[in-house]
């Protein structure tokens, strides 16, 4: 019941963009109040000036046509859905529109969990595109097992030319909590390619991040000298200062400066590094972590 022959597209606004598949991106969106974030709107123009055709696919029920009217210039397509299997729920339905026309050649997923980028990405597609591997994520993770992080991750045409790749969407299912769809999408995407013989890379690898952070004068350092050896964490969080520190990674997960769920200290030196880089997309995050914090 959930293959591509029965989806309905009930509720979708066509963007200025044309639709074309060298370069497709599926951008999963979600917000409390049904507004497009300034910070959304950074990420959807860098998209946009790497040459990335835009399919934006919204969980919010409803979206004003001042919402809508902020990204058309920008974007293909402006979907809603019904929010099933969050992002992996809206990568399958963007998907499933582009289908319609021709399948991507080369793909990009990500979603609305990340404050950035702080620069330019062309750098960052440059070396994934340099790399002999199919599909590319920012960061992985080891926890309940091997995967790449799926708030950015890029597929490139060899993974998508394949059959397999294409059918994997064609009768995705999604998953009705947020454990499974971890479990069953995020780490079993990664598990389910890599086990036909795709070769997954993370441009910012574990090992790497967690060996500078033992090593270094992190406000995550300390926290991680306490935890017990083998314990394995979420590297978006645990060596968010890391990476904004030591590797100039272009982002900051919003829930790490939002919740901060691992209690992870100094994180004001992250803030006051962004602040730095991007002094306008740190005003961006402070506007919208009081709005969603009220």
């Amino acid at each position: 019941s959930y293959s591509w022959e029965n989806t309905l597209f009930e509720n979708i606004e066509f963007g200025k963009i044309a639709y074309s598949p060298e370069k497709v991106s599926v951008y999963s969106h979600f917000d409390i109040h049904n507004h497009i974030d300034d910070y959304v709107l950074v990420m959807l123009e860098e998209l946009f000036q790497q040459g990335w055709k835009i399919i934006f696919v919204t969980s919010c029920p409803t979206l004003a046509s001042s919402e809508i009217n902020k990204i058309k210039p920008l974007v293909t397509v402006i979907i809603n859905s019904n929010g099933e299997g969050r992002d992996w729920g809206n990568f399958a339905i963007g998907l499933s529109f582009a289908n319609k026309h021709t399948f991507p050649e080369s793909l990009l997923l990500c979603n609305d969990s990340l404050y950035g980028p702080f620069e330019s990405l062309q750098g960052l597609f440059e070396k994934a595109d340099s790399l002999d591997v199919d599909f590319v994520g920012l960061t992985d993770s080891f926890q309940n097992g091997y995967h790449l992080q799926s708030y950015f991750l890029y597929c490139k045409a060899s993974l998508c030319s394949s059959m397999a790749f294409l059918n994997y969407w064609k009768f995705f299912k999604p998953q009705p909590d947020k454990n499974l769809i971890i479990q069953e999408n995020e780490i079993g995407f990664t598990k389910f390619f890599s086990n036909l013989g795709f070769k997954p890379h993370a441009i910012y690898h574990y090992y790497d991040l967690l060996n500078e952070s033992k090593n270094g004068m992190y406000g995550s350092s300390d926290l991680i000298k306490e935890l017990d050896a083998g314990t394995l964490v979420n590297p978006s969080h645990h060596f968010g200062d890391v990476l904004i520190s030591k590797f100039d990674f272009p982002f900051i997960k919003i829930e790490l400066l939002r919740d901060n769920p691992a209690k992870i200290p100094g994180l004001d030196l992250a803030k006051h590094i962004i602040k730095q880089r991007n002094s306008r997309i740190f005003d961006m995050i402070n506007s919208h972590l009081e709005r969603v914090r009220k």
